[in-house]
């Protein structure tokens, strides 16, 4: 009966292991998943590697250009924006928002972001001071002076609609003589001052949940989905009680001296560690499989290439950090149980004490 009960607890003992490796390494994924891509310094970081904020210019201006369903003048005799060039956009959005403005813009953005899925704050708003200055001071002025130099000659016609007032376009579409500047820089300046005074100082892009919302705690993960995510991100943090709760199961059923100790862990945690460096190495070259074979077929042909690449880099710089850090808890942990794996067969146990033999009898 002892023997069959010994039995029993081997095999309790190996099935929780084996549970222990598979919660351990899910778990290992699950925790550095909610540190990382939960984390504005995460994005932030990956924005700053790809260089980002200098090269949004160039991407905003060829996205804007690509577009062909943006056709007709303005209201009110309004210049038409449709006959910039990429080359005219790219100037506007580096005069308009510089690097180091955009990165504190898009920072802010990030944080605030972040703080609403930790519950911290209930709206998120992208500030807009920093673009209404620019846009009303001398910023704008040279803006004006840039695009009108980089148009052709007016011809008659058009120097005759501009000064009738009929035909505010000519002020984008060529270049009038210098003698006109003072005629042409206050219109435009006019404009400007116009779209500044009409933009408010942020944008609210999560607005707080109205006085007749549902309560956020109705519902099996709530009743929106913000609470769904805080759910599921507590259940992150909390995946790691289930191995340690199989590891308590081997103690349990098989740790009888400290040499068994030292193995039923270290055997079990050193696979967990193996197990979960190799799928930290294959996490990037899946995203790339992933990307090549499902992602990119299905991604418009109206979206340039250039930008679907940039996607591709800031998807790998976030990937690479938590890779990153996967395969450093999983060198911790296979070191650690290969350290105790080891440790197990130098240690004796009392039936195997050093004990001096008898002498042969002659």
């Amino acid at each position: 009966m002892r023997k069959l009960f010994t039995m029993i607890a081997r095999f309790i003992a190996t099935l929780s292991s084996i549970l222990f490796v598979l919660t351990t390494v899910l778990a290992l994924f699950l925790t550095t998943i909610n540190r990382q891509v939960f984390n504005a310094r995460t994005y932030k970081n990956a924005l700053v590697e790809q260089n980002i904020y200098k090269s949004l210019p160039e991407i905003v201006a060829i996205a804007i250009s690509s577009q062909t369903g943006t056709e007709g003048n303005g209201a009110g005799g309004a210049p038409s924006f449709t006959v910039l060039t990429a080359a005219d956009w790219q100037a506007i959005v580096a005069a308009l928002l510089p690097p180091d403005d955009l990165q504190t813009m898009t920072e802010n953005t990030l944080d605030q972001v972040f703080a609403y899925l930790d519950g911290k704050t209930e709206a998120v708003s992208i500030p807009l001071d920093k673009l209404k200055e620019r846009l009303a001071g001398p910023a704008g002025t040279d803006l004006i002076l840039q695009l009108i130099n980089s148009r052709p000659a007016c011809s008659e016609q058009n120097l005759l609609q501009l000064l009738s007032g009929t035909d505010n376009s000519s002020l984008i579409l060529c270049k009038p003589p210098e003698f006109m500047f003072p005629i042409v820089v206050p219109l435009f300046q006019e404009l400007l001052n116009l779209a500044a005074a009409q933009l408010p100082g942020k944008v609210t892009i999560i607005k707080p949940p109205s006085a007749g919302a549902l309560p956020s705690g109705s519902g099996p993960f709530g009743a929106d989905p913000i609470t769904t995510i805080r759910i599921v991100r507590l259940m992150m943090r909390l995946s790691p009680l289930v191995p340690l709760a199989f590891l308590l199961l081997v103690t349990l059923f098989a740790v009888r001296s400290f040499k068994s100790l030292m193995r039923w862990w270290g055997i079990p945690i050193f696979v967990s560690g193996v197990l979960a460096l190799v799928l930290g190495l294959l996490t990037l070259p899946l995203l790339n499989l992933s990307w090549t074979e499902y992602i990119l077929p299905h991604i418009p042909s109206y979206i340039p290439a250039n930008i679907a690449s940039l996607g591709l880099d800031l998807a790998r710089s976030i990937f690479h950090t938590i890779s990153k850090e996967i395969i450093l808890q999983a060198v911790i942990l296979l070191g650690f149980g290969l350290a105790a794996w080891i440790g197990s067969i130098f240690i004796k146990t009392k039936n195997e004490a050093d004990v001096l033999l008898p002498p042969p009898a002659p």
